[in-house]
């Protein structure tokens, strides 16, 4: 080993030219390498933090559905899909509340509203109904109330963030205030519902990546679940009275619409603009009877990530064993396509790589057989005087090797500095797509393992791969009579 190495340098140093050649094409591909790959690395790491910490924790559980379920409901663009209640769930709370790995817990429910603004405007809004200690407990630093009050529990009312205060200002100058009233229109099982909710407060994001997460209102359960249509009834008996449903009870539809009847009915009843208003309904908010089981989520924060994986197994295990209709996913289901952009990002990086790779493959092979004919004298002098084929081929792999190695650790070095520079200095995002992707306004890379890990493999890919695929067949045909005659 150490004789073919001392060759190998040898021979290096002797075709400087060549040796540069392929080295830079090296050590740039592998500096590209490792500075993408780090950067999506800390940016896939700032979209986990970002939603485990503020909007999905590490597991979310919820009912079995036909299209995968996210936080945000069914589909993310339009909200329109219903869904589904999650059974089971105290049963479930039971069951987590004996795991030791277990955290926190928050229930939620997910919705969309319109809100009744002055002069006949509305506006759109994500809702997030949820019960205020726990969910509190589960994302301690994801909001701060700079107006008014957090909710508080069992009281209803509504939170809107200063994202949507301030382009409710900007859109329809209206000035919303704590204390007022908000009127809320959903859309649940039942069609559109109406509620009208107190102003408590308003919150600013901690970390406000996306206009339309800073969407987001946060109501109290109850509500929620009244504008969604998931409550038990109404305080009021529905049976209807017998003087009201004897007519129900004829045979004789045609006497329902007799004119004369209508005509009587008509002359002898004054309908006032009260009894229109009474007949229509108002905004006055309806006594529910609450289901404070009915809930689309629940919410799980574990001690570390790690854990993830192994207690989604535990978890959908259990629901398979005890027949319940339901299924864990991890934070990255959960949170829709957000999480995937910058793992797409990645893998769109990576095959430009490859590409780039496999071009850099062919130079440095087509090189090395250039360096080899120009060799052939020295190659026939050796296997002359008794250099086997094994001992060429290994000579030319360990050429290889050295280059690829030498300029990859250069390439590694160059790219770690590339990136304190930049971690140093920040990448600020350009546009709102970018600071989605980021997980922030600004990016601060730090060299990460899995792309030195990454880069290492293909480093020594290259160098056997450009060595062995084309060069060493060529050496190994060149004959030793020849080789000396040409000399």
């Amino acid at each position: 080993m150490p004789v073919l190495l001392r060759i190998a340098i040898r021979n290096l140093l002797e075709h400087k030219t060549k040796t540069y050649i392929i080295g830079i094409l090296i050590c740039i591909g592998i500096t590209v390498m490792i500075i993408g790959n780090s950067m999506m690395d800390t940016a896939a790491a700032g979209t986990e933090k970002t939603f485990i910490d503020n909007y999905t924790g590490h597991i979310m559980i919820s009912a079995k559905s036909e299209n995968p379920l996210t936080l945000f409901g069914t589909s993310m663009n339009t909200g329109n899909e219903q869904v589904p209640k999650l059974p089971m769930y105290k049963k479930i709370r039971e069951y987590l509340d004996t795991q030791g790995d277990v955290v926190s817990v928050s229930p939620q429910i997910t919705g969309y509203g319109l809100f009744d603004l002055e002069n006949g405007e509305k506006d759109f809004s994500l809702l997030f109904g949820v019960e205020p200690e726990q969910y509190k407990k589960m994302f301690p630093n994801n909001i701060d109330i700079v107006d008014g009050d957090f909710l508080k529990p069992g009281e209803e009312g509504i939170c809107l963030s200063t994202y949507k205060r301030d382009s409710i200002k900007k859109n329809f100058n209206i000035d919303l205030r704590t204390g007022q009233s908000l009127v809320v229109t959903g859309i649940g099982t039942g069609g559109f519902k109406i509620r009208e909710l107190p102003i408590k407060g308003f919150f600013s994001l901690k970390n406000e990546s996306n206009d339309f997460l800073k969407q987001m209102s946060i109501v109290d359960s109850k509500s929620l679940r009244a504008l969604l249509g998931m409550f038990s009834g109404t305080g009021v008996d529905p049976e209807l009275l017998k003087a009201k449903s004897s007519l129900l009870e004829t045979d004789d539809l045609d006497s329902l619409f007799n004119e004369d009847i209508i005509q009587k009915k008509t002359a002898k009843t004054d309908v006032s603009e009260q009894a229109l208003l009474s007949i229509l309904g108002d905004k006055k908010t309806e006594p529910v009877k609450d289901d404070s089981t009915a809930w689309h989520y629940l919410l799980i924060r574990l001690k570390n990530s790690s854990l993830i994986i192994p207690f989604l197994a535990k978890l959908n295990m259990y629901f398979a064993e005890q027949k319940i209709d339901a299924v864990a996913v991890d934070w990255k289901m959960a949170s829709g396509g957000f999480a995937a952009m910058a793992d797409g990002i990645k893998l769109v990086i990576n095959i430009i790589i490859i590409i780039i790779a496999i071009v850099a493959i062919f130079i440095i092979m087509n090189t090395i057989v250039i360096s080899i004919m120009e060799r052939t004298p020295e190659i026939g002098t050796m296997r002359a005087l008794g250099a086997q084929k094994g001992f060429i081929a290994k000579m030319f792999i360990f050429e290889t090797l050295t280059i690829s190695i030498v300029f990859g650790i250069v390439g590694i070095l160059l790219g770690s500095l590339f990136l304190t520079i930049l971690n140093i200095m920040g990448v600020p995002a350009p546009n709102q797509f970018m600071e989605m992707l980021f997980g922030g306004k600004e990016l601060r890379p730090v060299l990460s393992a899995s792309s030195v890990i990454w880069s290492s493999f293909i480093i020594l890919l290259i160098g056997l791969v450009s060595s062995l695929l084309y060069p060493v067949w060529v050496a190994l045909k060149i004959q030793p009579v020849k080789a000396i005659q040409s000399e």
